[in-house]
């Protein structure tokens, strides 16, 4: 049953056809009235923002002169999220309830795919949770006095219970019990949010089938003993999971929880067998068939690919070790963590090499966690429950505080996280092929020693071997080295600015990391491009030049290169760079992380194993205006080379037209973006690429690539490619040929 269940849940997503709308280019950017249906509402008191996401959205309307435009094209959307202010809502506007229908004029906003190797795809993760854009400086004008009576009691509930955390708990606490909880991760500090990670124990802080398993299951259980009633205990205890899924959010992972836990009861009520696998696939098929997004969302792959593991290997996990509590619990985590490790490694890049040893420790433990959390919340609820409450606190507290420093002390060891890069989906067909090999074998094999008349020695033979053998294979697929041969070159897509990096199995440099229209771009792009290309270790950063759109990223890039599992040795500036305020100011925050500074200046050279770079200007020790002084580098390795323009010109292009005559590229960086008055037609005779680069942003308002200098660059014969129109470009160069790679469809000047 449960197979054809799977295989039919497969035919759903080979079939599924994208919804409509979705990167509506007639909505972007554009001020629009929606109404639709408020599902839910998200606070954030910190930065005094407040979002709404409506389901079952229209375009009732426009603003400005566009409205016939827009008209043409209105119609039925799907859920759209409101990012609104602290006053959201016009004058003698009541305060919107959950279920009612809402009106709100802002700007449509698309959303924001990914463009870069690693980068986290809003757009799919919002999809599968059946929003398809976004509404920015939204303004609720308008709300029906109709609405969902128990959702927003729920809500209410919900932010009681909020309110007790944070009022009898300290921030660290209250924020670790809101997420585990509450699903609310809003109020969960971003440096613990990453520890958890690293520890490999952030599924705790996930809704799951724990927290269904005390709601649920426990009221069950003792309703059917209270009443002795089979459908009024299913009733009641199928009606508060099924409540608490909804006040929490309706994650992916509770969703599922709840879903197998009410075919668990309804089976009980009809006395049949309840079977984890055939439960597990129905739930996959009602997540898909309200949206078959949701197969590309991490939560439902990592949620469903745990429990696939718990009910395909834990049973024969559990059979080896018989009587042993620990040594089943320590099979059990290794049956998770077998089945879950490809998609933790496709969607984060990195492994926790204590995790196994984490969970062993601390899973035990997390149902009492969740129980006290859960009575605290209901407790102060209760009157004169003002002591219950503070022991319950102290409890907590006292929890929280022991996972942490557990947490902490795993995480600060050296060699903690491992960088992998990201697999390839042939990778990860073949691992589960093998992974499903190894389980029937064990399947098979597991029957025959069952018969007592088999030898103790074959018993502790199979027993050590079989375990051995899966970690074994997780360990292969861990290992396994996904940086590609040869010489590669990435141009990443940061927006309005320059993020490079250059690399082979033995070297990396990065060359500049910034943007002036992109919010954090080392933490958002360069630190998972580096995880994504599987790069443990950068030999140099090299700095162009100090203006903010080159070096606003790297402060991200160097302070949580450590935490990720990379490593950094050296930061190469210019004079004139190290000697203005930027640059002093990036010099510290490098030798604050342990990395060392350089000054270089033209005919400096730098090896970097099989890679090689030489300053081609300034000279050292000359001062002047920061894009005139520009570094200017050109990168060797093998037959390949590049040059690295900086945002030079005027002076520095001059002097360049002179120096580098001769002197071919065979990929040239082109200069400041492709302003107007860079890349003159004396360099670009001389240098005569072919292949140009260019980083610039979206209709970025500097009006690059101009015009100009992209015929400049054409008359070279040069193939040129923008990021702003195709995302992070990559240039693979081996054994004499060089391969292109984009993000989307390549886009010519």
């Amino acid at each position: 049953m449960g197979c054809a269940l799977f295989v039919l849940m497969l035919f759903l997503l080979l079939t599924a056809q994208p919804p409509p709308l979705y990167n509506n280019p007639y909505l972007e950017g554009k001020d629009v009235v929606l109404s639709g249906r408020l599902s839910q509402i998200r606070i954030k008191t910190a930065q005094e923002k407040l979002q709404l996401i409506l389901d079952d959205v229209l375009i009732s309307g426009s603003i400005g002169p566009n409205e016939e435009k827009l008209n043409k094209y209105s119609g039925s959307m799907d859920g759209v999220i409101c990012y609104c202010d602290k006053d959201a809502m016009s004058y003698s506007v009541e305060v919107p309830k959950l279920g009612s229908r809402v009106k709100v004029k802002g700007t449509f906003y698309n959303l924001k795919e990914a463009s870069n190797p690693g980068q986290f795809d809003m757009a799919s993760y919002y999809r599968s949770r059946g929003v398809c854009g976004s509404l920015a400086r939204a303004v609720v004008t308008d709300v029906s006095k109709d609405h969902d009576v128990i959702s927003q009691a729920l809500f209410t509930l919900r932010l009681k219970m909020a309110n007790a955390f944070d009022r009898y708990l300290d921030e660290v606490t209250a924020g670790i019990l809101r997420a585990m909880i509450l699903g609310d991760k809003d109020y969960l500090d971003d440096s613990m949010k990453l520890l958890f990670e690293n520890a490999g124990c952030a599924h705790l802080l996930v809704i799951s089938g724990t927290h269904i398993g005390i709601v649920g299951v426990g009221i069950y259980r003792a309703l059917k003993r209270l009443t002795g009633s089979l459908y009024i205990s299913c009733a009641l205890g199928g009606a508060l999971t099924l409540g608490y899924c909804n006040m929490t959010g309706r994650g992916i992972s509770s969703q599922r929880a709840v879903i197998m836990f009410l075919i668990c009861i309804f089976g009980d009520c009809l006395g049949r067998t309840y079977d984890l696998i055939t439960a597990l696939s129905l739930s996959a098929l009602f997540c898909l068939c309200q949206n078959l997004f949701m197969i590309f969302d991490p939560a439902f792959l990592l949620s469903f690919s745990a429990l696939a593991g718990i009910g395909l290997l834990g049973p024969y996990m559990n059979g080896i070790f018989e009587e042993n509590k620990i040594l089943k619990t320590a099979g059990m985590s290794i049956s998770v963590s077998a089945f879950t490790l490809a998609p933790t490694l496709y969607f984060f890049c990195k492994y926790p090499v204590y995790s196994l040893i984490l969970n062993l420790m601390l899973l035990p433990f997390s149902g009492i966690l969740i129980f006290s959390g859960m009575s605290l919340a209901l407790c102060s609820l209760l009157p004169f429950s003002g002591w219950i409450c503070r022991v319950l606190a102290f409890l907590c507290e006292t929890s929280t505080g022991a996972y942490v420093t557990v947490c902490r002390f795993f995480v600060s060891q050296k060699g903690s996280v491992f960088v992998t890069g990201q697999p390839r989906l042939t990778e990860i067909l073949i691992y589960y092929l093998v992974l499903g090999v190894l389980t029937m074998v064990f399947k098979k094999v597991h029957f025959l020693m069952e018969d007592e008349d088999e030898g103790k020695k074959k018993k502790v033979f199979y027993r050590l071997f079989f375990p051995g053998l899966i970690l074994a294979l997780m360990a292969v697929f861990i290992l396994w080295p996904r940086q590609r041969d040869g010489f590669n070159f990435v141009m990443l897509d940061v927006g309005q600015g320059d993020g490079l990096l250059a690399y082979t199995k033995n070297a990396c440099i990065i060359s500049d990391m910034g943007s002036s229209d992109e919010s954090e771009v080392g933490k958002y792009v360069g630190l998972p491009a580096l995880k994504a290309l599987g790069i443990r270790k950068v030999n140099a950063i090299v700095v162009s030049h100090t203006d903010a759109d080159h070096i606003n990223g790297l402060y991200a890039v160097m302070e949580g290169a450590k935490n990720e599992g990379i490593s950094i040795d050296a930061l190469v500036m210019t004079d004139n760079s190290l000697l203005d305020e930027a640059g002093k100011s990036l010099r510290l925050a490098a030798l604050k992380e342990g990395i060392k500074v350089y000054r270089a200046g033209e005919g400096d050279e730098m090896s970097f194993g099989d890679m090689y770079l030489k300053v081609l200007w300034p000279k050292k020790g000359t001062r002047g205006e920061a894009n005139e002084m520009s570094m200017v580098l050109g990168l060797y390795c093998e037959s390949t080379s590049v040059l690295l323009g900086g945002d030079v010109e005027g002076v520095g292009e001059e002097y360049l037209a002179k120096s580098l005559k001769g002197k071919r590229f065979f990929i040239y960086k082109a200069a400041h973006h492709g302003s107007k008055n860079s890349s003159s037609q004396e360099m670009m005779d001389e240098v005569r690429p072919k292949l140009t680069l260019i980083s610039c942003g979206r209709d970025n308002r500097y009006g690059h690539p101009h015009e100009e200098a992209i015929s400049r660059i054409k008359k070279t014969g040069s193939l040129i490619y923008v990021t702003a129109g195709v995302g992070a470009i990559m240039v693979h160069c081996e054994d004499g040929k060089a391969k292109v790679e984009t993000y989307s469809d390549c886009l010519s000047f």
